[in-house]
């Protein structure tokens, strides 16, 4: 009974988890997200995250699970590797010794067809590839929590108010996010890396973009960085306010 009871947990997991092949290699439980160009996937053991144009993929062998909760905690295992506060694991992968050998990209010399980058959703269908459950997930340890604020609006907003997200479009694929963080440089530090997961989430470039767009805040500050990748348009501003420290963020799908 206990070696059934192990096999059916197995194969619930497997049922369960994000599931692509690239160039024979086969991974499970990760995060993977789908725009029209690419496949994003975030891999948490490693924390690492791959880019596989959609041409270049089987689409039979690509499992995206739409769950809130397994989403958040895989996100969670890939950011905290990503920091070192976890050390690296074997990712749960399968080869077949038949397929071309894979290749995979760094930050530094991406080849073809790959790329490492920050993982998270990535836009698709008209949105941001993101649903309001997820963001939901991703905010609640600041203590937001969404309330309808109108017509596909949503806004969040923490008790001390010096942490508001907004957010519209679709319940399931939200076409706008928007952040505001203010405070002194010790309030905020938490509230940053709040902003920055949920970023993430909808932004899977957003780490690579992080060095250019801090030198132009530094360089011009008080002006809006704009970046536009992927079908989305990422905008940060940020500088000193008499409460201290504001930051703004705004994300679109364009």
């Amino acid at each position: 009974m206990r070696s059934i009871l192990i096999v059916s947990m197995a194969v619930a997991g497997a049922a369960w988890a994000d599931t692509i092949t690239l160039n024979g290699k086969t991974y499970e439980d990760v995060l993977v997200y789908e725009t029209p160009r690419s496949y994003y996937v975030c891999i948490p053991e490693e924390g690492k995250a791959l880019r596989a144009p959609v041409d270049e993929v089987d689409a039979s062998s690509v499992k995206i699970i739409k769950d809130a909760v397994y989403r958040s905690e895989r996100q969670a295992v890939y950011n905290e590797v990503k920091s070192g506060g976890r050390p690296k694991a074997a990712p749960n992968v399968s080869i077949d010794p038949n397929a071309p050998t894979v290749i995979e990209g760094n930050a530094n010399n991406p080849p073809r067809g790959t790329e490492a980058l920050m993982g998270g959703g990535a836009a698709t269908g008209g949105g941001l590839g993101v649903s309001l459950q997820q963001l939901q997930a991703q905010i609640q340890g600041a203590g937001l929590k969404f309330s309808e604020s109108g017509p596909g609006r949503w806004s969040a907003k923490n008790d001390k108010g010096n942490f508001t997200v907004a957010a519209s479009g679709s319940a399931e694929n939200l076409q706008s996010l928007q952040f505001s963080v203010s405070g002194s440089m010790q309030e905020i530090q938490g509230l940053m890396v709040n902003m920055g997961t949920s970023l993430a989430t909808a932004v899977p470039w957003a780490d690579q973009v992080m060095p250019e767009v801090q030198q132009q805040l530094m360089s011009n500050p008080g002006q809006p960085v704009t970046i536009e990748r992927d079908g989305v348009r990422l905008q940060i501003q940020g500088g000193m306010g008499q409460g201290g420290i504001n930051v703004n963020a705004s994300v679109t799908a364009i």
